[in-house]
């Protein structure tokens, strides 16, 4: 019994550590920003903006073209006709197009977690050139935080996500948006 308890005490020492906290900075943020949070891991920062700041303030949203988030590929297709490619993944599938020389998907995304399951038609804009792209607060830190993904939210359920590659947005996805929903904080 002594040699199962001591083998059990040191098992558990070894084994039974306390979670380590993922590394983060946080700041309060000037208007329109409100607050930051950054992973020093994997440098993913989530930006909120002040109550009352719509999306289309601090990022160009002009860069989806007409599409938006919350509509349906049934409604995309009346619009804008049937899409250029198709492609899916575990996270969704995805209807190409371009506008402006922009290549633009229209996402439908499901999320499953135990029985329910999640869905969401969202909007990925592949820019050639992120100049004018956000507003200059947002550049400043941006330039500052160098992450290597960009979460803005707004008080409500929109928000957009950009990744970086070589210093430069390779993707931009507007989200959150309930199908059939007309707020998509667009000035």
């Amino acid at each position: 019994m002594r040699r199962f308890l001591l083998i059990s005490l040191v098992l558990c020492h070894s084994g039974c550590r306390e979670p380590v906290p993922t590394p983060m900075k946080e700041a309060p943020l000037d208007p329109p920003l409100k607050s930051m949070s950054l992973r020093l891991d994997t440098r993913g920062m989530f930006v909120s903006l002040q109550p009352g700041v719509l999306l289309g303030e601090v990022v160009d949203l002009r860069v989806f073209g007409p599409f938006r988030p919350g509509v349906t590929l049934e409604h995309v297709t009346r619009d804008h006709g049937k899409p250029q490619t198709m492609r899916a993944d575990y996270a969704g599938t995805y209807y190409g197009y371009s506008h402006g020389g922009v290549r633009i998907e229209v996402a439908h995304e499901r999320s499953v977690s135990g029985d329910s399951v999640w869905e969401q038609w969202a909007v990925y804009a592949y820019p050639t050139t992120d100049s004018g792209l956000f507003s200059a607060s947002l550049v400043k830190l941006i330039e500052q935080e160098r992450p290597s993904e960009v979460i803005v939210a707004t008080s409500d359920e929109p928000r957009i996500s950009a990744e970086f590659k070589a210093g430069r947005v390779s993707m931009i996805r507007w989200y959150g948006v309930r199908t059939g929903d007309s707020r998509t904080q667009a000035p």
